[in-house]
């Protein structure tokens, strides 16, 4: 069975390429925030360039009034919607550990990878399964 995967990591995430890549070899269908086909992807370096500096208020509004950040919301939300699974390649941020929960509440199946070792997580028990090896992850599916 091929599937329509959400792939959940960071832009730091120096694995996120290569399998999205792989992925897409063995037939699935994934969607890459990185390159989102017709749309440019979303960074908050487009709305901001001092974004790391971003006051609380500052956040909330940018949030609420940004049509950049409207439209990248949407486009990767719609794209959660559309996927039947979603795999967190760790390590990540907070944004992929928020869709990862939408996976795990939406009743869809989560796959966490564990690329690289990180922090012991309590709450990845949310996810279908674990896995440290690619090719483990390429078995489940």
């Amino acid at each position: 069975m091929k599937h329509r995967i959400y792939v959940a990591s960071s832009w730091k995430n120096k694995h996120h390429d290569a399998l999205v890549e792989e992925l897409r070899v063995r037939g699935h269908s994934v969607y890459d925030y990185r390159n989102p086909g017709i749309f440019k992807p979303f960074m908050w370096s487009q709305v901001d360039t001092e974004w790391e500096k971003m006051s609380s208020k500052g956040h909330i509004e940018t949030l609420t009034n940004s049509p950049l950040c409207q439209h990248g919301f949407i486009k990767d939300f719609m794209a959660m919607k559309w996927a039947d699974t979603c795999i967190l390649i760790e390590p990540s941020g907070r944004s992929s550990h928020l869709e990862a929960g939408y996976f795990a509440g939406a009743n869809k199946t989560l796959l966490v990878y564990l690329a690289e070792p990180i922090a012991p997580e309590l709450m990845l028990k949310m996810a279908n399964k674990i896995v440290s090896e690619k090719q483990e992850l390429f078995n489940l599916l």
